[in-house]
C-alpha cells in the first residue's frame, strides 16, 4: 500500500488553502505531523465552540431554547 502524500495530507488540513512555498520544502514526516495538529486543533476548536454555544443558551429562557437550537443547527 502505497504512503499517503504528506503534501496532500496538508493541504486537505487547510481545507484548500495554499500552503506557503517554505512549509512546502519541509520534509515529509514535518508535514504530516503538522497536518495531523491542524486536525486536532479544529477538532478541540469544534468542541469549544459548541460548549460555548450551550452555555450561551443557558441564558435564554427554557421555552425559547428548542427553537433556538434548530435555528442555529445546534
Amino acid at each position: 500500500m502505497p504512503e499517503p502524500d504528506p503534501h496532500a495530507a496538508l493541504a486537505a488540513a487547510l481545507d484548500g488553502a495554499e500552503v506557503p512555498p517554505g512549509v512546502r520544502e519541509l520534509p515529509g514526516d514535518v508535514l504530516t505531523d503538522l497536518a495531523v495538529l491542524i486536525d486536532d486543533a479544529r477538532r478541540m476548536q469544534q468542541r469549544e465552540l459548541a460548549t460555548a454555544a450551550e452555555g450561551g443558551l443557558r441564558h435564554v429562557p427554557g421555552l425559547l431554547r428548542g427553537p433556538l437550537k434548530k435555528v442555529l443547527g445546534l
